[in-house]
């Protein structure tokens, strides 16, 4: 098994073919260079001081020198890695940051609604322009009072936030319990909160389900 790649192996493999062998030094920062110089061979040449030859010390295949590239070139693509998380990170931190709360307050009527669903006060209003004889129609059968005292809060319900199935069959249908009392809205409209919606509902499109009776 070899020995880990510490700091200063990798100092000391770095330094081994680029600086001399030869005198006292007390840190491997303090090695001097090569110094080439002609050698007993005529093609090639030598270090003056410690006689280690240029052609082995600018072997760019020996092991070492592959190697040394090689932890050169994971640095590098960790460095890379952790900049691209950095980045990632600051931008989720942007994006949370731009993302609406999830409830809203409606700019026509400023009404409560849950953010991505439409405004029940503003789709009732629009129910009741398009069709003026509803008005009349859907008017509540009892009034907050009446209900309160016939469905305390936690009454099963059926409610419908945005129009009754009998106006539109694909409407959202809510199977869900009261979560407050009934009171008046605008001082003309009974209506409730219930689970699993952020805003109030007309009387006219909460059932009470069957049990849920005081």
């Amino acid at each position: 098994m070899s020995a880990p790649m510490t700091p200063d192996r990798e100092q000391k493999i770095r330094m081994s073919r680029t600086h001399c062998e030869a005198g006292r030094f007390e840190t491997e920062g303090e090695r001097p260079l090569h110094v080439w110089g002609p050698s007993q061979y005529p093609t090639q040449e030598m270090c003056q001081r410690c006689t280690a030859m240029r052609a082995w010390a600018e072997d760019t295949d020996a092991d070492d020198v592959v190697l040394l590239a090689e932890v050169d070139r994971l640095r590098l693509a960790l460095a890379s890695a952790q900049r691209g998380r950095r980045e990632l990170r600051a931008r989720v931190t942007e994006l949370e940051a731009l993302r609406p709360a999830r409830f809203q307050d409606c700019p026509k009527c400023g009404a409560d609604y849950e953010y991505g669903q439409p405004c029940p006060s503003c789709e009732f209003k629009k129910l009741m322009a398009a069709d003026p004889a509803k008005a009349t129609r859907d008017l509540p059968l009892m009034t907050a009072d009446e209900w309160n005292a016939q469905y305390p809060v936690g009454t099963p319900v059926t409610a419908y936030p945005g129009c009754r199935p009998e106006d539109a069959p694909t409407c959202t249908q809510l199977v869900t319990h009261t979560r407050t009392a009934a009171s008046v809205l605008g001082g003309h409209t009974a209506v409730v909160w219930v689970d699993g919606h952020s805003s109030c509902i007309s009387l006219t499109h909460v059932d009470p389900r069957p049990g849920g009776a005081s």
